[in-house]
């Protein structure tokens, strides 16, 4: 259980100390939700960057970070991205997940490491 909370906390400090991803948008949709134990919804995903000369259109890379969740799990279908793309994952709560409001991070992050990022909030419910 410790060893879960160190890798938790190193992903996430790691995430917030990386460079941001310029002229990138990342939006969500639902940008919140709630979810019933037991219940699975999927959630879009749009990302642009605006290439200029020398950059690249591909190599773009969709992460879901669920790591501080109780009860939540992700699954990602489409994890490589090009510089306007769409892609979708998968919340489940599990049948005993803790009741209450989670967060989840979404970032899309390029080949140096830069990366956007959005917040999903998930609320449990009975």
């Amino acid at each position: 259980m410790k060893r879960i909370a160190a890798l938790t906390a190193l992903a996430l400090s790691l995430s917030a100390c990386a460079p941001a991803l310029t002229d990138a948008t990342l939006r969500l949709s639902p940008t919140a939700l709630q979810l019933h134990r037991g219940q699975t919804t999927s959630v879009t995903v749009w990302f642009n960057k605006y290439v200029f000369e020398g950059e690249q259109q591909e190599g773009y890379r969709l992460n879901v970070l669920d790591l501080r969740t109780r009860g939540l799990r992700t699954v990602t279908l489409q994890q490589d991205l090009r510089a306007t793309d769409t892609a979708l994952f998968q919340v489940t709560a599990a049948r005993n997940a803790e009741l209450g409001r989670q967060s989840i991070t979404v970032l899309v992050s390029d080949r140096q490491g830069r990366n956007v990022q959005q917040t999903l909030t998930v609320q449990v419910v009975e």
